[in-house]
């Protein structure tokens, strides 16, 4: 694959930056939602940051090779 090419592949790849705040966004959400539940904040806190853990992974494990600054496995 030439350069040109390699550029445009990862250039088509690349994400938006303004898809962490939207993450950001979204984890606020539902730590108020589930501290409105009744949930206490250790429990909400442990469910977000391990959902975020998991989701973390299978986001890197998926679209890993698509991430600009990365080689394809």
């Amino acid at each position: 694959m030439s350069k040109a090419q390699h550029n445009d592949v990862r250039e088509s790849a690349a994400v938006s930056p303004n898809w962490r705040a939207g993450v950001f966004v979204v984890i606020q959400i539902v730590v108020v939602v589930l501290l409105a539940a009744g949930y206490d904040l250790p429990t909400t806190l442990a469910v977000v940051v391990g959902t975020g853990l998991a989701a973390g992974h299978v986001i890197r494990q998926v679209f890993g090779p698509l991430l600009p600054g990365r080689e394809a496995r």
